[in-house]
């Protein structure tokens, strides 16, 4: 994850590049989550970063409750929620997912039976319904309805929390067919997903997007 000032609108703002494993990785069957230790990263008076294992994900604070972007992978969402719990006795109220892989979206059903309201475009939430099959066939496995999202749209969106306006940006059909960028506007913060890479060039999800573009 890398933090790069931007001109935007005269502003200089904070790209919080969620740089999640590469496509190899993130098709791999067997991790040690044991391992991995969440790392807080202060932004700025009430926003944080989180780092794991794959998608950086971030934390808006206040008491309003906690907006998160994204959930990682599963097995960590004890360690994220503990990681928030340190920041904040604010209950998460809101996660939006970025985009559908796994490490951006793993914890959704974690977070779902706690009560959090996960949010995400229409499409990332169809993909999750109906995942695109592996690559030798097999049909992918339907999220659980926990990890569905519960409120979707294919067009921008704003939300007011702890004194913040969280702008939700639909980027089309680019890592993949249901993109979103969440530009935190008070903090001058952009969390881009994997549509911004610092490490690589664009990774483009083909089984997503090439059916997209050919529907």
């Amino acid at each position: 994850m890398r933090t790069l000032p931007l001109g935007f609108s005269n502003a200089a703002l904070a790209v919080v590049g969620m740089i999640a494993i590469s496509a190899i990785a993130q098709g791999q069957a067997q991790q040690d989550f044991s391992k991995v230790e969440i790392k807080t990263n202060k932004v700025t008076n009430n926003f944080y970063t989180l780092d794991g294992q794959g998608g950086t994900i971030g934390v808006l604070t206040g008491p309003d409750g906690v907006f998160m972007v994204d959930t990682q992978f599963a097995p960590l969402t004890d360690k994220i929620v503990a990681a928030v719990k340190k920041i904040t006795d604010r209950p998460i109220r809101f996660v939006v997912n970025t985009h559908v892989h796994g490490d951006h979206t793993g914890g959704n059903e974690s977070l779902g039976k706690m009560g959090v309201a996960i949010l995400s475009r229409d499409q990332l939430r169809y993909r999750l319904a109906h995942p695109a099959p592996a690559a030798n066939g097999t049909p992918g496995t339907p999220a659980p309805r926990l990890a569905l999202p519960m409120m979707t749209s294919d067009g921008p969106v704003t939300f007011h929390m702890n004194g913040e306006d969280i702008e939700l940006i639909p980027i089309p059909r680019a890592h993949t067919d249901g993109d979103t960028m969440v530009h935190f506007v008070n903090a001058d913060v952009i969390m881009t997903g994997d549509f911004y890479r610092s490490i690589q060039y664009p990774n483009i999800s083909t089984a997503l997007t090439v059916a997209a573009w050919t529907a």
